[in-house]
C-alpha cells in the first residue's frame, strides 16, 4: 500500500490562548521565557489522498482517490494538540496529534414496485484517522514578525476506513432488514518533510500554515 498525503494547516491563534505557535516560541526566545509550550487548537485542514494497493500474489494495484472517485471531504475542521520545544535560536522541536471524521454517503436510493414491493439501501464510507507528527524545524527566515522553517519528521498515520451497507426489503406486509460492515485499518509511521510559516499580525494575534508532504509504502 502507498500514500501520499499532502497536508495544508492554517490556524489563527491568540498569545492569550492555550495554542502556542512558532512565532510565539520565538517570541518567548527574546523575552528568555521558557522555550517549552504545550497548547490545544483547531485548525482546518485540506487534504490530497492517493492510494494505491497493490496485492503481492498476483501483482495487481488499484488507486484510490479517498477525495476524488470516493467523494470524502476534502476539508476537515480538526482539535488539535500541540507540544513544542525550541532549544537554539534556528532550531525546534515538535510534536502534534488531530484525528479526522468524514463521511460520504455513496448510495441512499428507495425504489417501488406495483406498490407492493419496496427496496431501499444505503451505503456510507466514513473516515476515522488518526495523525502523530513528530517534527524537526529548521528556521530558513526570520524577522521581527514572521518566520518560515523547513520541517523534517515522522507522521504516523492510524488509518481506518469503515464501509456500512443498510438495506430494507418489504413485500406486501413482510420486512427484512440486512446490514453489511467492512474495515480497513494500518497504522504507518511515513517520512514527512514541508514547511511551517508564521506570521504575528499584532503582538497578541499571529497566524501560522503548516505544509507538509506523507509518503510511503507498506
Amino acid at each position: 500500500m502507498i500514500f501520499g498525503i499532502l497536508f495544508l494547516i492554517p490556524a489563527i491563534a491568540s498569545a492569550e490562548e492555550i495554542l502556542v505557535t512558532d512565532s510565539q516560541l520565538n517570541a518567548n526566545a527574546k523575552s528568555k521565557k521558557p522555550k517549552f509550550a504545550i497548547g490545544i487548537g483547531i485548525a482546518t485542514v485540506r487534504f490530497d489522498t492517493k492510494i494505491k494497493i497493490t496485492n503481492k500474489d498476483t501483482g495487481n494495484s488499484v488507486f484510490l482517490d479517498p477525495e476524488g472517485n470516493l467523494d470524502l471531504p476534502e476539508i476537515a475542521t480538526v482539535n488539535t494538540f500541540y507540544l513544542a520545544f525550541k532549544p537554539a535560536k534556528k532550531h525546534s522541536f515538535g510534536f502534534a496529534y488531530f484525528a479526522v471524521k468524514r463521511e460520504n454517503t455513496l448510495f441512499d436510493e428507495r425504489f417501488t414496485f406495483d406498490d407492493l414491493v419496496v427496496i431501499s439501501g444505503k451505503a456510507t464510507l466514513s473516515d476515522d484517522t488518526k495523525f502523530y507528527f513528530i517534527n524537526y524545524d529548521y528556521s530558513l527566515y526570520r524577522d521581527d514578525r514572521s518566520n518560515v522553517n523547513a520541517l523534517f519528521g515522522i507522521s504516523g498515520l492510524d488509518l481506518e476506513y469503515t464501509f456500512l451497507a443498510e438495506w430494507e426489503l418489504t413485500i406486501g406486509d413482510e420486512t427484512r432488514i440486512g446490514t453489511y460492515q467492512n474495515e480497513a485499518s494500518l497504522f504507518a509511521p511515513l517520512p514527512m518533510f514541508g514547511l511551517d510559516i508564521g506570521f504575528d499580525i499584532t503582538q497578541k494575534w499571529s497566524i501560522s500554515t503548516k505544509l507538509a508532504f506523507v509518503y510511503g509504502e507498506y
